[in-house]
């Protein structure tokens, strides 16, 4: 017997590209309330201490 192994759903190349310009990961930045991070943080939690934005 086999499975699926791909559950997950995939992403346009237009979501794509909003992630991208958005997420504070890749820009450094939060839309909220635009507190930035330094360019070489090296964070694993992207989650914002001033707007409470979660990733």
């Amino acid at each position: 017997m086999t499975y699926a192994t791909n559950h997950f759903p995939r992403l346009t190349r237009s979501q794509q590209l909003q992630i991208f310009m958005r997420h504070p990961m890749f820009t450094g930045l939060y839309l909220q309330c635009r507190y930035e991070y330094a360019e070489n943080s090296d964070r694993l939690n992207w989650n914002c201490p001033i707007c409470k934005w979660e990733a």
